[in-house]
């Protein structure tokens, strides 16, 4: 289930949570249709869409560069004694997925064969392609909008 949540990770809302299998397929049939209207492609088109591609790229690099703080750090902990090495492997794994994911761009010209393929591509490719192309999604409690 997706819930609205606060920072501290508490839940805030005072309506239902979406079940993840309908909220991902309305999420999914959403983008379909901006597709077919073409509004996915204008939105990754011009200036604005260099500037959305340069973001998702910054981002993944930050994600990199985040991931490998964390494993220093935790490395760091692990070798004074203060945890041990079988939870490391958790934050290794970590870098691996961001380092995976910072070169992975999707090509507007892929996104048809990316959405009919949907449920067999990776976690990872789906991440890369939602972080390049959408800006935001609003979810309320009747209502999903995706903000390209």
């Amino acid at each position: 289930y997706y819930q609205c949540q606060s920072r501290a990770n508490k839940g805030t809302c005072g309506y239902h949570t979406w079940p993840t299998e309908k909220l991902e397929e309305r999420v999914l049939n959403l983008i379909k249709e901006a597709l077919e209207s073409g509004t996915l492609q204008k939105s990754m088109s011009g200036l604005s869409g260099e500037e959305k591609r340069h973001q998702a790229a910054t981002k993944r690099l930050r994600k990199v560069e985040s991931a490998e703080k964390r494993f220093i750090e935790f490395m760091r902990k692990t070798s004074r004694g203060q945890s041990v090495v079988a939870r490391l492997s958790l934050y290794i794994n970590n870098l691996d997925l961001a380092r995976t994911q910072a070169f992975i761009s999707i090509d507007l010209k892929s996104v048809n064969d990316l959405l009919c393929n949907w449920k067999t591509k990776s976690f990872v490719e789906q991440q890369s392609f939602l972080d390049e192309y959408l800006n935001f999604i609003t979810v309320k409690d009747r209502s999903v909008r995706i903000h390209y």
